[in-house]
């Protein structure tokens, strides 16, 4: 950790310029390309497989960086849950199912059969389609933006 000598700002070693007044460790102004020249390397060295990027995702410095959009996570928890919802509904569907066999007859339980697989596979659709929108919503809730240099 060192201090800015111009805002005394807490900086983490690993970055060389203040993310307070986008000066250097002397002090001395980036121009906007060098800023840019040194966020491009940040951006391609950080593994977002290395856990220790999640902890440090909120930190002063990497909201300079890193722009996150929270009703993109919170779409993204409503389309998870809505697919949590159809899991039991099969589930259940399952379960009844198999409960009806050994109290209707035959016929009545095969016609119960292929509805139930009927809607198993609209279930099963619409919980891809629900998966693939989480997916875009996770995707989109986090940019990467340039720090303005005249903050």
């Amino acid at each position: 950790m060192w201090i800015c000598k111009t805002c005394n700002a807490e900086v983490e070693d690993s970055f060389d310029i203040c993310w307070n007044c986008k000066r250097d460790k002397n002090g001395t102004l980036q121009t906007h390309e060098e800023i840019q020249t040194i966020n491009q390397g940040f951006k391609d060295s950080i593994d977002m497989t290395d856990s220790k990027y999640f902890s440090e995702i909120n930190t002063p410095v990497n909201k300079n960086i890193i722009g996150i959009k929270p009703e993109k996570i919170v779409a993204a928890g409503k389309s998870l849950k809505s697919i949590v919802s159809l899991i039991l509904f099969n589930f259940f569907m399952g379960f009844a199912l198999g409960f009806s066999y050994y109290f209707v007859d035959a016929e009545f339980f095969r016609t119960c059969l292929i509805i139930a697989g009927i809607l198993s596979f609209i279930t099963n659709l619409v919980m891809i389609i629900q998966l693939y929108n989480a997916g875009d919503h996770l995707e989109y809730a986090v940019e990467i933006n340039e720090p303005n240099e005249n903050k």
